[in-house]
């Protein structure tokens, strides 16, 4: 079996990244591994996610959530990499 974690704190306007960004990233992400390894049938973890799937838009929102889509019109207009 295989795990694949895609979730990450994001706040921007963060005043203590440290803390309220890069910490709880790095302490979920052990604590997921340590499950994996506890469960003893995990062979595989993914661990993947981008900024640039709400930070590269047009016009910025001011919150994301699941309603959040990539506006595909613009990405083909401005020739972004990945395409």
């Amino acid at each position: 079996t295989g795990v694949f974690h895609v979730a990450t704190p994001m706040d921007f306007l963060s005043k203590d990244p440290e803390n309220e960004v890069i910490k709880p990233t790095v302490e979920g992400m052990i604590s997921i591994m340590r499950a994996c390894k506890e469960a003893g049938t995990v062979r595989r973890i993914v661990f993947t996610f981008s900024a640039g799937t709400v930070n590269l838009e047009e016009r910025q929102r001011p919150v994301y959530d699941e309603e959040s889509w990539t506006d595909v019109d613009f990405c083909r207009r401005v020739k972004m990499t990945g395409w």
